[in-house]
């Protein structure tokens, strides 16, 4: 009887191919029944591979004389991502890698394929990473970014590697200082806390209460800079998933001088936005076309040098 892998490298399986093969924004990607925490680990290893694609790429070029198709080298960029960058056990990466294979009819020929290639990947992998540089800048940014020259480069790019840190904005800001403690995070002139890993937020302190949420510090600071809202309405263009929306709530609500705020996406975006929303005691509701708001809060879509950070599938 075959053994099935585990419901998080599925499901990174899945979501690798919907961003690779059909080109789809790993933040759109609807969250299936799967437990938080595989949830958690599928998006850690998504994320990874599409961090390292060109390095993980070039290092499996080394084993196979002719690319497989597609499905199957998803299985192969997730294992070996385990593998050299993680340093998971060679022995569980292989076995999972050749299970996620037998588990669909297209790719259980190839199962042969994927064990030899991983077992020399855990073998002399490192090495040959260890020569690879960073994935390259989409041509499209590099364009953009004619002040930069090719040290300028190496650096976003190794940047970009890293990946972006997450920062928490907490709901009760006087007792900020203790939560960064709790936490294990560092806390930033402008009241947020970075954490110093990427930890499972599922499993932190205070996030099954809504204690605090994950927003970019950056991020935190246009609603600090609206001054008074006092009997203001405001509405919040592009604004899932909502992050700045709760906070201008959070900011007003202790004086019981909350604004009336009105948090505005596309549809698919708004729905995560409404189901965050009752956790921070925000209500969600729909703005009527004749309701006049003012001021108005807008976040310019991500077009920085620093977007894939945090964005990696658009590199």
């Amino acid at each position: 009887m075959r053994q099935p892998p585990t419901s998080a490298r599925l499901l990174a399986y899945q979501q690798l191919k919907e961003v690779l093969d059909h080109r789809f924004p790993l933040s759109e990607l609807k969250a299936g029944e799967e437990k938080p925490e595989d949830q958690a680990q599928s998006l850690r290893l998504v994320r990874g591979v599409l961090r390292y694609l060109s390095r993980i790429n070039a290092v499996l070029a080394h084993y196979l004389e002719k690319r497989p198709p597609n499905r199957v080298m998803r299985i192969l960029q997730i294992g070996a991502y385990e593998v050299l960058v993680e340093g998971q056990a060679a022995h569980a990466v292989v076995d999972q890698a050749v299970r996620l294979a037998q588990s669909h009819n297209s790719t259980a020929g190839f199962k042969g394929l994927v064990n030899a290639v991983l077992r020399k990947v855990t073998t002399d992998g490192a090495a040959h990473f260890a020569k690879t540089k960073p994935s390259p800048l989409p041509k499209a940014f590099r364009g953009q970014m004619k002040a930069y020259d090719e040290e300028d480069f190496e650096r976003i790019e190794t940047a970009h590697e890293k990946g972006a840190p997450t920062d928490l904005t907490l709901r009760d800001r006087d007792h900020v200082k203790d939560w960064a403690k709790e936490l294990g995070g560092e806390l930033l002139p402008t009241g947020s806390i970075r954490l110093g890993s990427a930890p499972q937020l599922s499993l932190l302190k205070g996030y099954s209460d809504g204690a605090w949420w994950v927003q970019d510090a950056a991020a935190a600071m246009p609603a600090r800079l609206l001054g008074d809202l006092t009997g203001k309405r405001v509405l919040d263009i592009c604004a899932a998933p909502g992050g700045k929306t709760m906070l201008m709530n959070v900011l007003w609500a202790r004086n019981r001088r909350r604004p009336s705020t009105h948090a505005a996406d596309c549809i698919s975006r708004n729905r995560r936005q409404q189901d965050s929303a009752p956790q921070q005691g925000v209500e969600a509701r729909r703005l009527a076309k004749e309701e006049p708001t003012r001021p108005l809060l807008m976040c310019r879509a991500r077009r920085s040098p620093g977007s894939h950070s945090i964005v990696p599938e658009i590199a």
